[in-house]
């Protein structure tokens, strides 16, 4: 009988403690980002963004970065190869040398926001869902 209950015991223990270790349903299951990046209208034409996970918001896990393409679009991947963990991250955007759209008069300063290349100072966060592709677009309107 001790035994009995030495095994129910043991098989609860596994049904509580399994997915808090990440052994739930569905936390293996790989997720997609991807998406384009926008500056004042038209696409950035290269670049690097990164997505750090945010611990003040309970994300822990591998950062994620991708090179942006010519059309502005990105698709990111861990940095160590690992699933992209779900959860809220804080996000850096770098564009590439040359590819910020010369002064205009209604934009006479053609800079991209210096902070917005830290992803502790940028103050831009994105959620990544558990679902099988997020979609995640940036515009940046007014930078």
């Amino acid at each position: 009988m001790t035994i009995i209950v030495s095994k129910i015991l043991r098989l609860l223990g596994l049904v509580v403690f399994c997915p808090l270790l990440g052994c739930g349903a569905g936390s293996n299951e790989p997720v997609a980002v991807k998406g384009k990046v926008y500056f004042r209208g038209e696409p950035l034409a290269g670049g690097m963004i990164i997505f750090s996970p945010d611990p003040d918001r309970g994300t822990n896990g591998p950062s994620c970065k991708s090179v942006i393409h010519e059309d502005g679009s990105y698709s990111l991947e861990s940095v160590n190869n690992d699933n992209i963990v779900s959860g809220w991250y804080r996000v850096a955007i770098a564009p590439a040398p040359g590819t910020i759209p010369p002064p205009s008069v209604e934009h006479p300063e053609p800079a991209f926001p210096v902070h917005f290349r830290n992803p502790a100072r940028s103050g831009i966060h994105r959620e990544i869902k558990m679902i099988p592709v997020n979609i995640i677009d940036f515009n940046f309107d007014d930078a």
